[in-house]
C-alpha cells in the first residue's frame, strides 16, 4: 500500500502536466457521509479528522520548532486540509462489504478518474480534481476495493509541495 501512495505522490503531477481537465468533481462531502454512515457495520473502522483535529496536529507538529525539510513540507501538504475521513471495513461480513461497495461506486460512479495503480495485485482507484489554474489537487479519493479501505481528503494540496516532496527523494 505504501508503493501506491508513493506512486500516487509521483504521478499526480504528470497528469496534471500531460494537460488532464477536470470533469465532474469529487463529491468529497457525499464521501466523507457515507464512510460515517459505515459506522453501523459491524467490522467497520471509521476515523473522521475534522478542521479542529487537523487544526491541532498542524500547532502540535508547528510547536516542536523543527526545522526538518520533511516536516516543512508535509505542513504545506496539509495546509489546505478541510477533512480527512478514513474507512477499513476488511472486517466486515460479505453482506456488509457488498453494500458499502454498492454505496461508494454509486457515490463516484460520474466522478473524475485520476488513476488506478496496481500493486502485487492490490488496487487502489485514485479519484480527485486537478485545478490547473490553481496549480492545485482538490478533494480526492483513495479508494482500494481489494484491501477494503477508502481514505477521502476534502481540501486542497498544492501540486508544488507535491513536486517539493518528490524531488527530495
Amino acid at each position: 500500500m505504501k508503493r501506491l501512495l508513493l506512486l500516487l505522490v509521483i504521478l499526480l503531477p504528470l497528469q496534471v502536466s500531460l494537460g488532464a481537465k477536470s470533469k465532474n468533481t469529487v463529491p468529497a462531502d457525499k464521501v466523507s457521509l457515507m464512510i460515517n454512515g459505515c459506522r453501523q457495520y459491524k467490522g467497520a473502522e471509521v476515523v473522521t479528522l475534522g478542521r479542529f483535529a487537523l487544526f491541532a496536529l498542524r500547532s502540535a507538529v508547528r510547536i516542536t520548532g523543527t526545522d526538518d525539510p520533511d516536516t516543512k513540507t508535509a505542513l504545506a501538504l496539509m495546509g489546505g486540509v478541510k477533512s480527512i475521513a478514513v474507512l477499513d471495513f476488511e472486517d466486515c461480513s460479505s453482506r456488509d462489504k457488498e453494500t458499502i461497495v454498492r454505496n461508494l461506486d454509486r457515490v463516484l460512479k460520474n466522478t473524475e478518474f485520476l488513476m488506478e495503480a496496481n500493486d502485487s495485485g492490490s488496487k487502489m482507484r485514485i479519484y480527485g480534481n486537478l485545478d490547473e489554474a490553481r496549480n492545485e489537487i482538490k478533494n480526492f479519493v483513495l479508494y482500494a476495493p481489494s484491501d477494503c479501505s477508502v481514505i477521502c481528503i476534502s481540501g486542497t494540496v498544492p501540486l508544488d509541495s507535491v513536486s517539493k516532496l518528490m524531488s527530495d527523494d
